[in-house]
């Protein structure tokens, strides 16, 4: 079958398990917004798992808040689970710290506690990808089995009084009438009496309004009850879209306004902003355009290919009215002219060549004129305008592309001036990639150190920082700080291949003379 992909938006989640669930399909459903990210797993339409980086939404977690597991056994199975590559529900079983009925009702609260705290996005993306087949459970486990239109009956009724329960009911001025599609009319599964006389009243003359005026319950018992209907599909607005070919109608539509303006030679009309709009202003305008344009957000080819060329219309446009304004951006991003220009004398790094000129678009997508390289800057005054920060997207790849071509300097100086302006996975990403890069340069292993503890110091669930300074101090020969190292990247992210393949070969490899000295010692003088 084909796969599903797409923007989210209200009531999208929803229509998308009600088609995997009718069509039995087997996969793994992938939802991202911002710097979250849940895979829900199906089997013949059923969920079946879920992994999360939702902060307590994963299964160790629930099991702890729920009573079930102690969090010193958690933490011991995750990294015997992460060694052994089983899933932590296998592990429990095998060393007998949960039985069968008990690791169900955890996996069945996991995937309500991902699915019922991802309908409240509003934003985002997600991929549907069909899998041939699933890896067998051992100890004769059987993975729950559950129906995700009964799931998401207790999740809409998780977000009452929530601002998102009213993204799914929508506009409530319209009428309601049983679903179109029979497959959906039968449910298998008991409905509380609040969704039972809602449904009774259904008849498609009725508006969502006058429903839960009629309705004997709280107001936000009804509201949340109809929101439930809704989401399963057993009832639906009468003559509206489903919620994934409207999002899918706004973004061409965004897509068409902005063709119409592109090729104009005003960046500002490009834009869509006045002359005098303020920086702020400016970079929303034009970080909102790029969004709508992302081309990963198009199963079309030739549309990703459009969306691709409007980005890079969209970029010069946004770096001609910083250029206009006497906005200094970082030297890995300005044109390569310049950055030879501003090459450091007697430097040992090899500076790449020009790049070509990017190939030209569609015929219809007309390129802007390449303003012309700027000429190279003379000794810095007290008049030189101030260096603004890039958004996250933007600086981290430009100091990716500056440390893959060797220039390390100038990937030290993005980062440099970037981080202070960052905040979540952006500076996560930044300082990781900070101390990658001085590890590179000479002498630079203590800084990069210095580097990797700041980061952890400020964001301890970085397993990035502590994989890579295990791996300095292993380097450097202190094998029980590296081990310490991986050991606790395993406890913040037990599917880490890269801590896991470490701290396996550090215990696969022959102890060292020093370590075969120290051990001795222990044993003679008992410390």
């Amino acid at each position: 079958m084909k796969d599903l992909r797409g923007l989210l938006a209200a009531g999208v989640l929803p229509e998308l398990l009600r088609r995997i669930f009718l069509d039995r399909r087997t996969g793994c459903l992938h939802l991202a917004c911002g710097v979250e990210r849940s895979d829900v797993e199906f089997c013949d339409g059923y969920l079946v798992n879920a992994a999360t980086t939702l902060p307590g939404a994963n299964l160790g977690d629930l099991l702890v808040q729920s009573g079930l597991l102690s969090a010193r056994d958690r933490d011991a199975c995750l990294e015997i689970a992460a060694l052994s590559g089983e899933r932590l529900g296998e592990t429990l079983l095998r060393h007998g710290l949960l039985g069968h009925e008990h690791l169900s009702q955890g996996l069945g609260l996991q995937l309500r506690e991902v699915l019922a705290r991802s309908l409240a996005w509003t934003g985002g993306v997600y991929t549907f990808a069909d899998a041939a087949e699933r890896k067998p459970v051992a100890s004769g486990f059987e993975e729950p089995r559950l129906d995700p239109r009964e799931v998401l009956l207790d999740a809409t009724w998780t977000l009452m009084g929530d601002p998102a329960l009213d993204g799914l009911l929508g506009d409530t001025r319209r009428k309601v009438s049983r679903s179109t599609d029979e497959r959906l009319l039968y449910l298998d599964f008991r409905l509380t009496p609040e969704d039972a006389f809602l449904l009774s009243r259904v008849d498609g003359n009725l508006t969502a309004d006058r429903l839960l005026e009629l309705s004997p319950a709280a107001d936000d018992e009804a509201r949340a009850s109809l929101a439930g209907l809704l989401a399963v599909g057993v009832v639906e607005y009468v003559g509206v879209p489903t919620p994934t070919s409207m999002t899918t109608q706004v973004s061409r539509l965004a897509v068409t306004r902005l063709a119409s303006r592109i090729n104009s030679s005003d960046p500002y009309e490009v834009l869509g902003v006045k002359a005098d709009a303020s920086t702020e202003d400016l970079r929303e305008a034009y970080l909102k355009l790029l969004k709508s344009c992302d081309p990963a957000t198009s199963p079309d080819p030739e549309f990703r290919s459009i969306l691709g060329q409007m980005s890079k219309q969209l970029t010069d446009a946004f770096k001609e009215i910083e250029k206009r304004r006497g906005v200094v951006r970082p030297a890995a991003l300005r044109s390569a002219t310049d950055r030879r220009s501003r090459a450091t004398a007697g430097s040992p790094l090899k500076r790449p060549p020009a790049p070509s000129e990017a190939s030209a678009g569609p015929p219809f997508v007309k390129r802007p004129p390449s303003p012309p390289a700027e000429k190279p800057r003379e000794a810095a005054s007290a008049a030189e305008p101030k260096v603004v920060a890039l958004d996250p997207m933007q600086a981290n790849e430009a100091a990716a592309k500056a440390q893959e071509a060797g220039l390390h300097l100038e990937a030290l100086a993005i980062l440099h001036d970037a981080i202070p302006h960052l905040a979540g996975q952006a500076r996560r990403i930044a300082r990781v990639r900070k101390a990658r890069v001085l590890l590179a340069v000479e002498n630079g292993a203590k800084l990069a150190e210095e580097e990797l503890k700041a980061a952890i110091a400020e964001d301890a669930g970085n397993v990035d920082a502590h994989v890579i300074l295990g791996g300095l101090y292993r380097e450097r020969g202190s094998l029980a700080l590296a081990m310490m190292e991986y050991r606790k990247a395993l406890e913040l992210q037990p599917k880490s291949v890269a801590a896991r393949e470490a701290l396996e070969e550090l215990r696969a490899a022959p102890p060292s003379d020093k370590a075969v000295e120290e051990s001795m010692l222990k044993r003679i003088f008992g410390r």
